[in-house]
């Protein structure tokens, strides 16, 4: 397979790994969540039913209230005058208070008056035959115990469900003795629904809860409703969804459960949120892909192809006075560059046999001696050039991720583990060759060192933990913004905390503390480790330095301190070490805090 065939396939994979991804995390989290609003917001439009609801037995038990706490009603329970009749039972009061019945009982359950009224028709019409089967002596809507009683609720009929409040019949003074009860409702029928659904603004449905003709939904609900919960919600189908609330009678049994529809905006809104974001992901995705693949046609495989051939033709030609094209500044480059000096030292040394033939035997062994050499340099640069690093970072992400356990899992996570330690490694190596010749720059930008040094305490925990180690850190509530290069700083920070997990034994406490003072920021790293011997204190902050007794034992090139050093003197500060063997290390550095006005002028001074 060619490297273009490679490259293509790589991002193929790549991009539809993405694609797949962001999918189920979209169908996962996103739309969950609008899922999840969707039923807040119905649970929320039954809670507004039942305080309609609620609203509606309070206005009712007022009405009742007023009527039962009355001389004029007091007396009637005594003499059922024709006039009281005449003045509070007329039709149009039943048509002004909006109930279909009400009753005078006395304290027996005996019914000493009663009317009922057809709000429909605007006329009079028989009680209710049902209702007379709650008026025992004993139930609540008789018997009162005080004067301060009150009984309201549903009541099931076999006619209508029906609101019902009943009062005990007082003086005007709300006293007694009590004469009996006004029993005042109003049905539940079709009407009263829909007016109760104009005041909430909302749909609302009733079913009984016993009946088992009720739809399949109502049925659902009767079963998953109860005291632990009271709302329940569920879909209907793409179009609507539902919530539903369970109503009790006055003896506290289930009697009604009351529904409310509406349509599924907020779902079919994320569902439509998430397709978006789908298409704009591909499209993005596609996007990035073809800009990727000329910017790599341009940039490197062309070139690539041309040094190529460059070099097949000057070995087919067999004359190294030919020189490759040097394109750029890149490694391309420099490897054209390369390749040309080694024609060149081919060439010269042509030159010195066709000079020194009398001592041809010789120089032609130091002339192969010095073509192997090259040789070998060339296929060392070649092999480098077709192995490069990302892509072996990136496969083994890629096969970590894919693959599920046993060893092919170890071995792909070792292989990833590697690529980034190697990766790191060379990073080291760059920064600290730009800090010898004065190329390593820091970018100065507002930073909070408290969030930056919480951060580093998060990413190192479980490292920490993994080797059995306690990691505290001991911040202050708060630190000044700085000008800073915050990625550099917490490099720096990393690199201490690292060393010290690293250098401490199992069991043992690292500890990060910072503070202001003088207007430096110091940051110290404290561990529990054997501790360092004075003498090598001196060398620890030396490129390529590591102690004698952990060479064998630990990986590295020693460069981390070496580099952490350059970092904290680009920042214009200093960092030391404090420690004794056998009593543990403490590793500080302190920096200026710079204000936003200040100039990075020292800074990049020093930096070269």
């Amino acid at each position: 397979m060619t490297l273009r065939k490679k490259i293509l396939f790589t991002m193929g994979v790549m991009i539809i790994s993405l694609i797949v991804i962001l999918y189920f995390a979209a169908q996962g989290i996103l739309l969950s969540n609008f899922t999840e609003l969707e039923r807040r917001n119905t649970a929320q439009n039954v809670e507004r039913l039942l305080s309609t609801l609620s609203n509606e037995f309070s206005n009712l038990e007022a009405q009742t209230s007023d009527r039962a706490a009355g001389d004029d009603t007091y007396a009637f329970m005594q003499d059922v005058n024709e006039a009281y009749l005449r003045s509070n039972l007329v039709d149009e009061t039943f048509v002004h208070l909006k109930i279909n019945v009400m009753l005078f009982v006395d304290p027996l359950g005996q019914i000493v008056y009663g009317k009922a009224f057809d709000l429909v028709d605007n006329k009079e019409v028989p009680l209710p035959q049902g209702i007379k089967e709650h008026l025992a002596a004993n139930s609540p809507l008789v018997k009162h115990q005080d004067v301060s009683s009150s009984v309201s609720g549903f009541l099931l009929l076999p006619e209508n469900p029906v609101l019902i409040s009943s009062r005990p019949i007082l003086t005007s003074k709300e006293e007694g003795p009590i004469r009996g009860a006004l029993i005042m409702g109003r049905y539940l029928d079709a009407t009263e629904v829909k007016r109760l659904s104009g005041v909430a603004h909302l749909s609302l449905s009733t079913e009984r809860f016993d009946d088992p003709q009720s739809p399949p939904d109502f049925r659902q609900a009767s079963v998953s409703l109860s005291e632990e919960r009271p709302v329940f919600v569920q879909p209907l189908d793409e179009q609507s969804i539902a919530g539903y609330a369970l109503l009790k009678d006055i003896y506290g049994k289930p009697a009604l459960i009351a529904r409310s529809e509406m349509p599924r905006d907020i779902y079919q809104e994320g569902r439509t949120t998430t397709i978006y974001l789908l298409i704009s992901v591909i499209v993005v995705g596609l996007e990035f892909g073809i800009v990727t693949l000329l910017l790599l046609e341009k940039q490197v495989l062309a070139r690539l192809n041309r040094l190529s051939r460059s070099v097949g033709s000057i070995g087919a030609g067999g004359s190294s006075a030919t020189r490759v094209l040097v394109e750029g500044r890149d490694e391309l480059a420099h490897l054209a560059v390369s390749i040309n000096g080694m024609l060149s030292v081919l060439q010269q040394a042509e030159d010195k046999i066709q000079k020194l033939y009398q001592l041809e035997k010789e120089l032609r062994q130091e002339l192969q001696v010095e073509m192997d050499r090259r040789v070998e340099f060339t296929r060392a640069l070649v092999h480098e050039l077709k192995t490069p690093l990302t892509p072996v970072m990136a496969s083994s992400e890629l096969l970590v991720e894919e693959l599920k356990e046993g060893t092919l899992l170890r071995l792909a996570k070792n292989v990833h583990r590697g690529a980034i330690e190697l990766d790191r490694r060379i990073d080291e190596l760059l920064d600290l060759a730009k800090g010898e010749i004065g190329m390593l720059k820091l970018s100065l930008q507002p930073v909070d060192p408290l969030k930056l040094l919480h951060e580093a305490v998060a990413n190192m925990t479980p490292v920490a933990s993994n080797r059995k180690q306690t990691l505290r850190s001991f911040l202050p509530p708060s630190l000044p913004v700085m000008m800073a290069d915050g990625e550099r700083l917490r490099q720096v920070v990393l690199n201490l905390v690292g060393n010290a997990i690293k250098f401490t034994p199992q069991g043992g406490e690292i500890r990060l503390s910072a503070r202001e003072e003088e207007g430096n920021l110091i940051v110290e790293v404290q561990d529990t480790g054997i501790g360092i011997d004075e003498e090598e204190q001196k060398r620890l902050f030396q490129a390529y330095h590591r102690l004698e007794r952990d060479r064998e034992r630990l990986s590295g090139l020693g460069l981390g301190l070496a580099l952490s050093k350059r970092l904290v003197e680009l920042h214009g500060g200093e960092i030391w070490v404090k420690s004794k063997r056998g009593a543990g290390s403490t590793f500080a550095f302190s920096v200026p805090i710079r204000s936003k006005g200040q100039t990075d002028g020292s800074a990049r001074a020093r930096g070269g």
